[in-house]
């Protein structure tokens, strides 16, 4: 948390999963939540591999990144879509890979999501 300036840190976690300044984010956008509604969109997620980056082990043991309670993550996992459109189901797969940092002991007593540092989908196909 050490980089989000104080006046931003209780709205950086959504800010981190919804902003598509640059790319597609984690989260739909209220647009996409609303069509997604009208087509009865739900998503199952199947996680493949949760991993320390090793940019950020090696950030650690150099003294780069100093708060305690703060951790980092990467999960990949296979996201699929799906939709009810004219009466047929449909399914669409990404390959998805988010990188993740969570704050937590010993600065706090239980775990929590600070914010997505990178996202990226990969589309696997539709049926």
């Amino acid at each position: 948390m050490g980089l989000v300036p104080p006046e931003l840190r209780d709205r950086w976690a959504v800010f981190s999963v919804s902003d598509v300044t640059d790319s597609a984010a984690p989260i739909p956008t209220a647009e996409e939540w609303a069509r997604l509604s009208q087509q009865s969109g739900r998503t199952t997620v199947l996680v493949q591999r949760v991993s320390e980056p090793m940019a950020w082990t090696n950030a650690v043991e150099a003294g780069r990144i100093t708060d305690p309670g703060i951790t980092a993550r990467i999960v990949s996992a296979e996201v699929t879509l799906t939709t009810e459109i004219d009466g047929r189901t449909r399914r669409d797969v990404n390959s998805v890979e988010l990188g993740l940092e969570f704050e937590g002991p010993p600065t706090r007593d239980a775990w929590g999501f600070v914010g997505a540092v990178t996202y990226t989908a990969i589309p696997l196909g539709s049926s």
